[in-house]
């Protein structure tokens, strides 16, 4: 069997400026959140409008490019892949979907 594939593309708007944090290790990495939206109609006509959050992650270089450049309701183009994952909080176990940035870049 062959290799799968994991990318993702998106097209939207950040919901908060990048939060620039550091790991154990001293690696700078930032989070944010982007929405991408949609409409549509049904048979009758009637509009629909629907809009998903994406948490998204960039390591090192890409940090620091996200940190400097972007900010709350920037348009951006991104390129990734998911990332699942899981960590202990309070004694339950929570689960996280992400995506883990490849390359950005900022639309004026």
């Amino acid at each position: 069997m062959g290799t799968g594939i994991n990318k993702v593309t998106l097209l939207g708007n950040l919901g908060q400026s990048p939060e620039t944090k550091f790991s154990k290790d001293g690696t700078e990495y930032c989070l944010f959140s982007v929405a991408t939206d949609e409409s549509w109609r049904n048979a009758n006509g009637q509009k629909f409008d629907s809009v998903c959050w994406h948490s998204v992650i960039a390591w090192k270089r890409l940090a620091n490019i996200c940190a400097k450049y972007l900010r709350k309701g920037s348009r951006v183009y991104l390129e990734g892949k998911i990332q699942n994952g899981k960590y202990e909080s309070e004694g339950s176990i929570k689960y996280y979907s992400r995506i883990l940035l490849t390359e950005v870049q900022h639309i004026k």
